[in-house]
C-alpha cells in the first residue's frame, strides 16, 4: 500500500514537472521581434484552424506564432465562418491585410510580409519600401482575393476541415 502511495506521488510529481516546463516562458522564440512589428504595423492575419495552410503560414514563425495578430474566422464546429471575417470579406484562408489595407491571401514568405509592413527581419536592415502603383499591392501574392485568381497556387475549393485535405502545395490558399 504504501508503495503504491509513493509511485502514484512520484509520477504526480514527474507530470506536473512537464506540465510546469512546457507551459513556463522559455527563450524567446526566434521571430518574436518580427511577430510583434507585424502586429505593430496593424497588419492582421484571417485564418481558420482546421486550415493546413494557415498552420503552415503559422509554423513558418515557430514559437513566434503566438505574437501574430491572428484572426480566427472559422465558427467552433469548423461548418462556417463568423460574422466578423464575413464582414471583411475574407474568401479564402489565410487571408493578410497589409497596413494600407491591402489584401493577399495564400502563405506569404517571411520576406513578402516584412516588404508588406516594412518589418525588418531578425539579423536584417529595415526592407526597401517597393513602389507600386496606386491600388496595387507591391508583395506578390500566392493568390489575391482582389483579383480572383491564382498564380503559382493550387487551391482547396472548400471551406470545410473535412473536404480540406492539405494536398495543395505550401503556397495555396483554402477558398471557401
Amino acid at each position: 500500500m504504501k508503495k503504491s502511495i509513493i509511485i502514484i506521488a512520484a509520477a504526480i510529481i514527474v507530470g506536473a514537472g512537464i506540465v510546469f516546463l512546457v507551459r513556463s516562458p522559455g527563450k524567446a522564440g526566434t521571430y518574436d521581434t518580427f511577430a510583434q512589428c507585424i502586429k505593430d504595423s496593424g497588419t492582421l492575419f484571417y485564418g481558420a484552424f482546421w486550415c493546413p495552410h494557415c498552420r503552415d503560414q503559422k509554423a513558418e514563425f515557430g514559437k513566434s506564432a503566438e505574437l501574430l495578430p491572428y484572426i480566427e474566422c472559422s465558427t467552433p464546429d469548423g461548418q462556417s465562418q463568423n460574422a466578423t471575417c464575413n464582414a471583411m470579406g475574407i474568401k479564402s484562408y489565410p487571408t493578410w491585410v497589409g497596413p494600407d489595407h491591402s489584401t493577399t491571401s495564400g502563405v506569404l514568405s517571411l520576406e513578402a510580409l516584412s516588404q508588406m509592413t516594412n518589418c525588418p527581419l531578425p539579423g536584417a536592415s529595415a526592407p526597401e519600401t517597393a513602389t507600386a502603383p496606386a491600388g496595387e499591392s507591391s508583395v506578390a501574392p500566392a493568390s489575391s482575393t482582389e483579383s480572383g485568381s491564382a498564380s503559382t497556387s493550387s487551391t482547396i475549393s472548400s471551406g470545410t476541415p473535412a473536404e480540406a485535405s492539405g494536398t495543395a502545395s505550401a503556397s495555396a490558399a483554402v477558398s471557401l
